[in-house]
């Protein structure tokens, strides 16, 4: 990034040491009129707190560095840290002066974790000779992991104490600067080292700064969803003994609860570390063995994934692909299931509701077509983003294994798989051949024997968290929840609908109460409206995948959610379409969905 200058014998002229000014502030070079107050009294007027450069302090960061002259330049290697942001008080300009070079690290660096910045370049007007052509224009930081510092050394900056501005005059002032430098920038200033501040460039150790925004994020995707309050205080305490009696004790009763939102009474629960893929995988090689024929519905990415990992397990799949925005076909279930009476179907999977295209599918019919055929297959369904948010009832509908994530309507923090099995998917597990280690149900049972409930370490905070999820959940009531999910997605539909809109999914019958994928016209790229939604109003929204990516963006209406979060979200999807070239008239969604919601929302019960 860096090109030295060949060394040249200069004048005896002794260098100028230019003063350093500490300041939390970035300064912006486009806004030349803030910038032309530099001393230290103008710079307390910007709300910066000037105070000389120092090595060291007492907490042990370092504070600027401000070099001169290239006898200097060896100090460098031990200044490269600390937590502030400089900027130089303009002096004389000398054309034989050595340019001065400082360090710089943006504010909040933690030091054992990020490091960086490594170089000075300044602003000033064009030189009218061509004595030195390569002036560099600007100061770009970023914060970076310390071998970025080494990388810059490697490039010359602090190799053999060559000084990379000895042919330029001194700066006359020094700039921050956060955006990106064009390509051209850089092909006109060589010698310049370009640095870029993290508000347009991702690293770990600034995430937070990148994503910052004013007020509350919207989170408006299919999941994870947002986590009540009640479930983060509960969640922020301290690791326990799993081992101890009151683990067991809450784990026992905790499987109870769970049991309520399958709404089963016989069914096993299995709470494992992991996400819905794990839980899949558990559901799969505790129930089949390798080379078990499966049918299993193809209709959108995530029924796609499940079906990928079922071949890669080993088992023998007949896929029944329908097109993406409609349900399983039940029709071609029905053929297989009456062809075989050999009873070799050992498993149907199905996808209760297909998160990429909202579609939901009627779990009701497969039990019938099994009953009407007297067929012994198992049913395993996908119920990650529909369980306690859909109707779904596990005991009546005759599903075998079901399962869900915490990250859904549960509304939790990723991390937690739950599995609910029925007394024959748990006969089944005993001489499934599939080879299992950590997703076992062997291993739960025993200890759920035992009384230690835990076969392995759970995470506390995540059994704290369920407890107050669920207590949420009940105290609402489970069959109020899934009518406020109704009212979402209803009102969500009547929005689409007013935009003059299309939703991917093609029949009401399929509609999702949780998940809305909305088609764009071709002019208009999905992704573009997400992207959009995200940088201008803090708004998260579903990508397209797969065969719908750019296609449709999918807004999600799922968890601990309410009526005028929603109405928030859909007025900010009517700015967005319009932004990005879409004729939507403001406010004709939300009136829709308002109109909708108004005759619609319920007293809230704790209330009255």
């Amino acid at each position: 990034m860096v090109q030295s200058s060949p060394s040249q014998a200069k004048p005896a002229v002794a260098p100028r040491q230019a003063t350093a000014l500490i300041t939390d502030r970035w300064i912006d070079p486009v806004d030349r009129a803030r910038n032309k107050a530099t001393g230290p009294e103008q710079a307390e007027q910007r709300g910066a707190a000037p105070r000389e450069p120092e090595l060291g302090s007492a907490d042990g960061r370092q504070a600027c560095w401000t070099i001169s002259n290239r006898e200097s330049m060896p100090n460098l290697q031990r200044i490269f840290r600390f937590s502030y942001v400089c900027t130089m008080e303009p002096r004389s300009v000398h054309p034989f002066c050595a340019a001065p070079l400082a360090i710089f690290v943006s504010s909040s660096c933690p030091v054992n974790t990020s490091a960086a910045a490594l170089g000075l370049l300044h602003h000033r007007e064009p030189l009218t000779t061509s004595r030195h052509p390569r002036v560099p224009t600007a100061l770009h930081v970023e914060r970076r992991a310390a071998l970025y510092a080494e990388r810059c050394a490697s490039s010359g900056l602090l190799r053999g104490g060559t000084h990379p501005f000895d042919s330029s005059p001194p700066p006359s002032r020094v700039y921050l600067r956060r955006r990106r430098v064009p390509s051209s920038s850089v092909a006109a200033h060589p010698s310049t080292m370009w640095i870029w501040h993290p508000s347009t460039e991702w690293s770990s150790s600034n995430m937070a700064d990148y994503v910052n925004a004013p007020g509350r994020t919207h989170l408006f995707v299919p999941g994870p969803v947002n986590i009540p309050d009640q479930v983060i205080r509960a969640m922020s305490r301290q690791n326990e003994d799993y081992r101890s009696p009151a683990i067991p004790a809450m784990t026992k009763i905790l499987l109870e609860d769970v049991k309520k939102i399958f709404k089963t009474t016989t069914g096993t629960i299995f709470m494992i570390p992991t996400t819905g893929t794990g839980a899949w995988e558990s559901a799969l090689t505790n129930t089949l063995s390798p080379g078990d024929r499966v049918v299993s519905f193809l209709i959108g990415q995530f029924s796609l994934l499940w079906i990928d990992q079922q071949q890669r397990l080993g088992f023998n799949v007949d896929v029944v692909e329908s097109e993406w925005g409609r349900g399983a076909d039940l029709d071609v279930l029905e053929a297989k299931l009456r062809a075989d009476a050999a009873h070799t179907i050992k498993a149907i999977a199905i996808v209760h509701n297909e998160t990429a295209t909202g579609v939901t599918n009627d779990l009701t019919k497969v039990r019938k077509l099994l009953d009407t055929y007297r067929h012994p297959a198992l049913v395993l369904v996908d119920g990650v983003s529909s369980i306690c948010a859909l109707d779904f009832r596990m005991d009546e509908w005759g599903v075998d294994v079901a399962l869900t994530g915490s990250q859904k309507a549960l509304s939790l923090p990723t991390g937690l798989g739950i599995i609910c099995a029925s007394p024959k998917a748990i006969e089944a597990s005993k001489t499934a051949k599939s080879r299992r280690v950590f997703f076992d149900w062997k291993d739960y049972l025993k200890f759920y024997k035992l009384g230690t409930m835990w076969p392995y370490t759970p995470s506390i905070q995540m059994l704290y968290g369920l407890r107050a999820a669920l207590d949420l959940l009940f105290e609402e009531g489970l069959d109020n929840v899934i009518k406020r999910h109704n009212r979402l997605g209803t009102a969500t539909r009547l929005a689409v609908e007013a935009w003059g809109l299309k939703n991917c999914t093609q029949k009401e019958e399929w509609f999702s109460d949780t998940v809305t994928a909305v088609v764009v016209p071709p002019y208009i790229d999905g992704g573009e409206v997400v992207k959009h939604a995200w940088k201008r109003y803090n708004l998260s929204l579903g990508l397209g995948l797969n065969k719908v990516a750019g296609k449709v963006f999918r807004i999600g209406h799922l968890g601990y959610l309410n009526e005028l979060q929603l109405l928030g979200c859909l007025s900010g999807v009517e700015m967005v379409l319009r932004d990005v070239g879409y004729p939507v008239k403001l406010g004709s969604g939300v009136a829709a969905a308002a109109s909708y919601l108004s005759n619609t929302t319920p007293m809230i019960e704790s209330r009255l």
